[in-house]
């Protein structure tokens, strides 16, 4: 059974470029923050900032990730808004503005 999400395209192609956007910013974020040189900090500083750089790389790296999956599933919906279940309908929701969280999920 196929479900249609009862939401303008204009919506949705602002909510797919939203994260896409983000998706970017957090690619060229951890990249920054990885490049980021100790040489000239003290040995304490250093290792502080290491285990600082480390964390956040990684957790930068995953919502990377998790902003580029809601762009793969906001392309997936497709032109036509119909999905293939209503769990990816109420995904592909909650990844809208606000003034659209609670479109209608249509039985087809």
């Amino acid at each position: 059974m196929t479900v249609t999400l009862d939401v303008p395209s204009g919506a949705l192609q602002a909510a797919r470029s939203g994260w896409s956007d983000a998706s970017e910013d957090l690619d060229h974020q951890w990249r920054r923050l990885h490049r980021v040189g100790t040489g000239r900090l003290a040995p304490a500083v250093a290792s502080a900032l290491e285990a600082f750089r480390e964390v956040w790389v990684d957790e930068l790296k995953a919502t990377h990730r998790r902003a580029e999956g809601f762009v793969e599933a906001i392309d997936d919906t497709g032109a036509d808004l119909t999905v293939t279940d209503r769990s990816q309908a109420r995904l592909v929701r909650g990844l809208l503005s606000w003034d659209h969280r609670n479109a209608p999920i249509i039985a087809g």
